[in-house]
């Protein structure tokens, strides 16, 4: 028997998904099969609603409510850890969490070219603070005037 789906991965650099389409899934009556995205430390995951149920089989024709599509497409933002499909964001110690987002201040003792900036951002899995609002930038500076002081 041969299930048949895509996995598609998408980001905008700030948010980022996994998009499955499914064409094909033959009858099964097991209800222990899930889909689903999973963290890997079996704390953070969410799963699909017909995940351990005798209907999985159907993916091909299910249709997620909170996302118009055709049937068969299941979308899932995958940059937030998740447990049971709600956030549940723990940073890491040193990380300051803001709009379910990790940032993590760094001084250096003299200013960085945007370079030296983001090559920094990307050796520990992250990218440069993205200052979208006025209050990102009041976030930035209170975070800035911790490092100086």
């Amino acid at each position: 028997k041969k299930n048949t789906f895509q996995l598609v991965l998408t980001t905008d650099g700030c948010k980022s998904f996994a998009l499955f389409n499914w064409a094909n899934i033959p009858p099964f009556t097991s209800t222990l099969a899930q889909v689903g995205v999973n963290g890997g430390n079996g704390i953070h995951y969410s799963l699909h609603p017909l995940s351990k149920t005798a209907n999985l089989n159907q993916l091909p024709t299910w249709t997620d409510p909170n996302v118009p599509g055709p049937p068969g497409r299941w979308y899932q933002r995958i940059d937030l850890a998740t447990v049971g499909g709600q956030p549940d964001l723990n940073c890491d110690p040193g990380w300051a969490m803001r709009d379910n987002r990790c940032f993590k201040p760094i001084g250096f003792g003299r200013p960085l070219t945007y370079t030296e900036a983001r090559a920094n951002c990307a050796e520990q899995g992250a990218g440069i603070f993205s200052v979208r609002s006025q209050a990102d930038n009041d976030y930035i500076t209170g975070k800035l005037q911790d490092i100086v002081t």
